[in-house]
């Protein structure tokens, strides 16, 4: 079987770099829990990148957004597919302090 290899091979290192530089917030998320996120997510949220790491992802919404979220990642994660993020209803960001 023929193993395709990167043309330069991204380390995670770099990839978090990058991240980081970005303008906008970025998170890196798994299995609905935060493993990164950048200076600019910090920003927007209140929250500094350290307490967000480890953390769920609804963390982050409207508390009335929550439940609903949670609900289809379960859904997802029993049937992974591929979907247009684009066609999702819009989440809204929930600010430590406590408003959107």
């Amino acid at each position: 079987m023929l193993e395709l290899q990167p043309v330069f091979p991204l380390s995670w290192t770099l990839i978090a770099q990058m991240i980081e530089l970005l303008p906008d917030g970025v998170m890196v998320v798994e299995q609905g829990m935060v493993l990164r996120a950048n200076a600019a997510m910090e920003a927007l949220s209140g929250y500094p990148s350290e307490a967000l790491v480890g953390q769920p992802l609804t963390l982050l919404l409207p508390p009335e957004q929550r439940q609903r979220h949670q609900r289809h990642l379960q859904q997802y994660f029993v049937r992974p597919r591929s979907r247009a993020m684009g066609r999702v209803p819009e989440l809204s960001l929930w600010h430590r302090e406590g408003h959107g």
